[in-house]
């Protein structure tokens, strides 16, 4: 604390410092120093410790001026202090621990709280690979309050489609240079890939062998799983769905079209389109999209053998077999 006068100079020695327990420290006690300007008094010196929490209440009395006139004008005067060892304290915001993420660019977020208030300089964050200050791009402070704030981490760089992230937080100091005692880290799963599709039957581009086909296929995907509500198949430009409210990681799907009284000319080549998506917890889904096609069987015809077959109007062939004793 500081003592002065503009225009008389302060009488040094009837200044006494009362810090603790209305107990005075006297110039000239040792942690009690005078520089001309300031009085410093070193607790530590003076053998005084305080708990975290606790007030102090600090007085300077009897520090007066000398004019030749007059008596002294005095400069008796008190202060409070509360002591705050409190260093900042971080929490995970977002992405919660767990979360499969279909975000190229999956960002942390901690919120970060400290009584004595946030110094936004400091602060880093380890990837596993690289350890980021305040000065790197991917780091960000976004003040809430004079106590309070958000520290966000983005990355510049996309992260593999199937990475395994640990991401943390630490060294947050407060205004006081108290260092946030807990490393924060935020663990997560990407997830940028659809689901795989397999063992399609009849296999695309083939001939059936009916006009009432039946199409088999598989679908998985181990990380994010199947949304069941996101199956669609189209078969010859009419959807079809299977059922609601079911998530896996492999299922094997039927679509039979004796089921929904489907039959297809001979001949024809019909297009099936399967639209299929995850679950991530976050950002869209990854989706599947593909199409394939389908031959259904020529015309066929059937006959018993010595008997005329029309093909065309005033046309007609006679089967037969060899050798004759079979009636050829």
């Amino acid at each position: 604390f500081q003592a002065e006068d503009g225009i008389r100079d302060l009488v040094r020695s009837r200044g006494l410092g009362d810090v603790y327990k209305r107990q005075p420290y006297p110039p000239g006690t040792p942690g009690i120093t005078w520089d001309g300007t300031h009085y410093t008094a070193n607790f530590a010196a003076l053998g005084l410790s305080f708990s975290d929490g606790e007030v102090i209440d600090i007085c300077l009395r009897g520090a007066h001026d000398n004019p030749d006139y007059c008596d002294s004008n005095y400069a008796d005067t008190c202060w409070t202090l509360v002591v705050n060892l409190a260093s900042p304290i971080a929490t995970l915001e977002n992405p919660p621990i767990g979360t499969i993420s279909a975000c190229s660019h999956q960002g942390v977020l901690w919120f970060v709280e400290a009584s004595n208030g946030i110094d936004p300089a400091t602060g880093f964050v380890d990837d596993g690979t690289t350890v980021y200050d305040m000065t790197s791009p991917e780091m960000s402070y976004l003040p809430v309050s004079p106590t309070s704030g958000f520290y966000e981490f983005i990355p510049t760089t996309a992260w593999g489609a199937l990475d395994w992230l640990t991401i943390c937080i630490y060294g947050i100091e407060d205004s006081m240079a108290h260092v946030m005692i807990d490393t924060v880290c935020a663990e997560f799963r990407m997830d940028l890939l659809p689901p795989e599709i397999y063992g399609i039957t009849p296999a695309p581009g083939t001939e059936t062998p009916t006009t009432e086909p039946s199409i088999y296929f598989c679908l998985s995907d181990t990380v994010a799983l199947i949304n069941g509500d996101s199956v669609e198949l189209t078969v010859d430009g009419v959807p079809y769905t299977f059922g609601s409210g079911w998530i896996t990681d492999d299922t094997c799907l039927t679509w039979s079209a004796g089921d929904w009284g489907v039959s297809f000319s001979v001949s024809d080549t019909i297009t099936i389109c399967l639209h299929a998506a995850d679950h991530p917890d976050t950002c869209q889904a990854n989706p599947l999209d593909t199409c394939w096609t389908l031959i259904m069987p020529p015309p066929s015809v059937h006959a018993h053998a010595g008997v005329d077959v029309t093909i065309c109007p005033g046309h007609s062939i006679q089967l037969g077999c060899t050798p004759t004793g079979y009636g050829g």
